[in-house]
Order: C-alpha cells, then sequence, then structure tokens
C-alpha cells in the first residue's frame, strides 16, 4: 500500500479512519507508518516474526516498509492512523525515541535482525484512555494538518502509560510462523498460508538475493508450482511480482531515509544491480524515475 491509497485527495502527511474487517487481508507492506487500534473482534497477525492474536485493545505499530496479514476470527473493528514517511522523519522523527515503539519506527525494514512490526496490549483502562482521542482524530479528518497534529498529541498523551518501558503495556505473545492449528481443515489452510508467510518474511529478510522461484520454493518445502498456487491465492499475485514490488517499496524508502547513499548504490542494495534496470522498474511501480522521486520527497 502506497500514501496515495490512505491520504485523501489534497490531505497529506497525517490522516485516521476507521475500518470493519470480516474477510482475510493479504499479506501487504506500507510505505507509511501506522499505529492500528483494535476496537473491537479477535483475529490472527502475520507478520515476519511469526503469528499474533489481536483482540480488542491490541494496537499494531508499523514502521514504513513492514509487512502484514491479518485473518479475523469475526468481525474486526480497527482504526487506523497514518503517518506518512516525510513527516515521520520530519516534524514527527521524535517518535523515534519514545519507548517501546520507537526501536520499531527506527528499524531498517528487512535488515537481518530487525522489527518493523510491533504489537502491543494496551490493557481495559488505557484502551477506554484512547477511545474519545481515536473518535476526535478521525473527526479531524477534514481539518488542517495543525487540528491533525493536535489530535495525535491527545492520543499519545493517553498512550503514554503504555509505552513506558515499566507501564502497563505488555508486548503481544508471538507463535512461530509454523505454528499448526488442531483441525484437519484449519491445518491445511494454515499450513498453506504460513508456508507463505516464511516465503514473504525470507524475501523480506534477504531482498539483495538472486531469487528464483525454484530458490524460493526449496526455502518453504513446496514445490515451485504449489508455492505459485499458494501464493497467488493468499496474495494475488506470484512470488516474483511480489518480490518486485517490495523492492520498489524498499528502494523508495532507502531514496527518502538516505541523503548520502546513490540510487546505484540503494538499488544494490534491493537486489537490482543494474541501474538501468532498477529505473524501470521503480517507474513501472512509482511511474516516476528514483532520483525524481528523491527530488520530490527530501
Amino acid at each position: 500500500m502506497t500514501e496515495a491509497d490512505v491520504f485523501p485527495p489534497g490531505q497529506k502527511a497525517l490522516a485516521a479512519e476507521s475500518t470493519a474487517l470480516s474477510r482475510p487481508v493479504c499479506a501487504h507492506t506500507h510505505d507509511f507508518a501506522e499505529f492500528a487500534f483494535v476496537r473491537s473482534g479477535r483475529a490472527e497477525q502475520h507478520t515476519e516474526r511469526g503469528v499474533t492474536t489481536l483482540r480488542e485493545g491490541s494496537l499494531i505499530v508499523m514502521a514504513p516498509g513492514g509487512w502484514h496479514a491479518i485473518e479475523p476470527e469475526n468481525q474486526v473493528t480497527l482504526t487506523n492512523v497514518y503517518l506518512s514517511g516525510s513527516l515521520l522523519n520530519g516534524e514527527l522523527a521524535w517518535l523515534a525515541d519514545l519507548p517501546r515503539i520507537g526501536p520499531v519506527l527506527r528499524q531498517s525494514p528487512g535488515r537481518r535482525g530487525s522489527t518493523s512490526v510491533m504489537t502491543l496490549e494496551l490493557g481495559p483502562t488505557i484502551h477506554r484512555r484512547t477511545e474519545e482521542p481515536l473518535e476526535r482524530f478521525v473527526e479531524a479528518n477534514d481539518q488542517n494538518l495543525f487540528s491533525r497534529l493536535a489530535r495525535l498529541f491527545d492520543l499519545l498523551a493517553a498512550l503514554t502509560p503504555a509505552l513506558e518501558d515499566s507501564g502497563p503495556g505488555q508486548d503481544a505473545d508471538t507463535r512461530p510462523p509454523h505454528h499448526r492449528r488442531s483441525s484437519t481443515a484449519s491445518h491445511l489452510v494454515t499450513h498453506h498460508r504460513h508456508s507463505v508467510a516464511h516465503a514473504i518474511a525470507v524475501l523480506h529478510d534477504r531482498i539483495d538475493q538472486n531469487w528464483t522461484l525454484k530458490a524460493l520454493a526449496r526455502e518453504t518445502a513446496l514445490s515451485p508450482s504449489q508455492l505459485a498456487r499458494v501464493f497467488r491465492a493468499d496474495t494475488g499475485t506470484s512470488p516474483m511480482a511480489y518480490l518486485q514490488q517490495i523492492r520498489a517499496e524498499r528502494l523508495a524508502y532507502l531514496l527518502r531515509t538516505t541523503d548520502t547513499t546513490t540510487v546505484a548504490a540503494a538499488a544494490h542494495a534491493v537486489g537490482w544491480n543494474d541501474p538501468s534496470y532498477a529505473a524501470r522498474r521503480f517507474r513501472a511501480h512509482w511511474h516516476t524515475t528514483p532520483h525524481a522521486y528523491r527530488n520530490r520527497v527530501r
């Protein structure tokens, strides 16, 4: 997902919306930061760390370039707060110094050992405290940026106890990616979905590797045809097309957040060793050249 997908026309930098999910949301990346508050319902979230149960009072914190997938067990209501990369690296750069969520926002997505998505359990008291600020934030979407920033600060004030190192908020329990459910029917579905989740995690973690479908299939213990089939069923695209997408998104992230790295070096870091090919693939995704993109966002 890109910033154009979440910010209303004519609005930049900061937005919020409430949504209801009753069907699975396939694995996807963001080029913006997101705070997602679970208002009701229950779901499983798949990330590079594993599988997390989402419930009322869960808070998802996602850095630009992070990925996740959500599988609702019943209808789940969320309020999503979106922050653009330029705002996060500019006026709101201090968010990276906050306890608990700061290390996530500072991470380079896909860097070995990094965590670009985390989930906190806020607890009933803090969850209730966030209700009113969230509603006011959603209502402020048609107002100017200063009004939306004020709503963000109100929300962060309500969250402060959960963000403190010794506060009541707790990291959600995360199960390994290959966790199995008990029922036979769920076992088959979960096996395939976790094979896909594992493939996605591997691609993010080793994005600079010269991947082929055959090599990726070996990582998942599936045949290339099996992997291609279940990957498309879960994500709507092929493994190699997904790889091109996340390379374009990671390259954009590097162009936004680094001043000294050349475009060629950034492209090499995401696995595109030919600058001309990198420029073509980047343009296919972003409809502009890497140089023009960097000049526009810096």
